[in-house]
């Protein structure tokens, strides 16, 4: 019940920041960390979650990836 209750508090908060004008990353990052307090698990299991996302291979190969596609993007953008 928590943690449904933590879900619709995450998509409340994003739509929310959104219409502010806040950042679709930084909205993004406020309801993932709504989502995950509202998990129930303890803080040590949420930064354990952090660690080992961060050191994942994939993470990692997902980056590169997503600065490209930004840049790509933007020159396509500028460039018509």
């Amino acid at each position: 019940m928590f943690g449904t209750l933590g879900l619709l508090a995450a998509f409340i908060a994003l739509i929310t920041l959104r219409i502010k004008g806040v950042k679709f990353y930084y909205a993004l990052f406020a309801a993932s960390i709504i989502i995950g307090v509202s998990s129930g698990e303890g803080w040590i299991f949420l930064l354990e979650v952090l660690h080992e996302t961060a050191i994942s291979r994939s993470a990692l190969n997902l980056v590169p990836s997503v600065v490209l596609i930004s840049v790509l993007g933007l020159v396509l953008k500028e460039t018509g």
